[in-house]
C-alpha cells in the first residue's frame, strides 16, 4: 500500500499541507488504538500486525486523497486519472 500510494505525506509537507498531514496521521493513530484494543486480546501479535498494517494503509489513502482534493496532486503510482 505504501508504494501504491506514493509519497502524499512528503508532497503534502513540502508545499507547506502540514496541519492537513497531522490531522491524517492523527486519525490513523487512533484507528491504530482501536484496532489494537479490538483484535490484540483475541489474536495477539498477529491482530497487532493487522492493526498496525491497516493503520498505516489508512493514512496512506487519507495523504492521498487529501493531495488530490486540495491541490490536484496525483501521488498513486498506479495511472494518472484522467
Amino acid at each position: 500500500m505504501n508504494i501504491a500510494t506514493g509519497l502524499p505525506g512528503t508532497i503534502l509537507i513540502m508545499i507547506g499541507d502540514s496541519a492537513r498531514v497531522t490531522r491524517s496521521v492523527a486519525v490513523g493513530a487512533v484507528a491504530n488504538v482501536a484496532l489494537s484494543l479490538a483484535l490484540i486480546p483475541s489474536y495477539g501479535a498477529s491482530g497487532a500486525a493487522v492493526a498496525g498494517a491497516t493503520s498505516i494503509a489508512l493514512t496512506n489513502v487519507l495523504l492521498s486523497s487529501v493531495a488530490w482534493r486540495s491541490r490536484r496532486i496525483w501521488t498513486p503510482a498506479l495511472g494518472v486519472p484522467r
